[in-house]
């Protein structure tokens, strides 16, 4: 079993490898702007769920990807496209990548652009996954005081 920060580890280890990001974070939306100097292009993780089922436990996030618009929004498509082809590299990665004990449901991904957001008049794209990893409803390896 992966626990919860092994797999905010395995995804900042993805994000920061890959060429295109030049910043990753991870928390809340409203913690984006608390996070000092940022450098775009940005990749962030968002915790929204977590669930137990069939031996497993899932890990919901929301992912975002987001680059600077121009004044004027000349390069907003082209920023929309990169964005998306970051979103979709670090979802692959997780995906098949051969990462022990990490998948990702298999379901159509719903992608959903914004535009204009946040102080710093960026653009990108969000999408929610959910990231499994194998659970043992095991007695025996829960931490107890006798």
């Amino acid at each position: 079993m992966k626990t919860y920060n092994q797999v905010l580890d395995q995804i900042k280890t993805i994000a920061e490898n890959h060429e295109q990001i030049n910043f990753y974070g991870e928390g809340d939306l409203w913690e984006i702007a608390t996070s000092g100097t940022i450098n775009y292009p940005v990749f962030w993780a968002q915790t929204i769920t977590s669930e137990l089922e069939n031996g497993q436990i899932g890990y919901g996030f929301t992912f975002l990807c987001m680059d600077i618009v121009q004044t004027g929004e000349g390069n907003e498509s082209d920023v929309l496209s990169d964005t998306l082809q970051v979103l979709t590299d670090v979802i692959s990665n997780l995906k098949w990548g051969n990462i022990d004990e990490i998948d990702i449901d298999d379901v159509v991904f719903s992608p959903t652009p914004f535009t204009d957001r946040f102080t710093d008049q960026v653009s990108g794209w969000s999408i929610d996954v959910m990231i499994r990893t194998p659970f043992k409803w095991n007695k025996c390896e829960i931490p107890t005081i006798t």
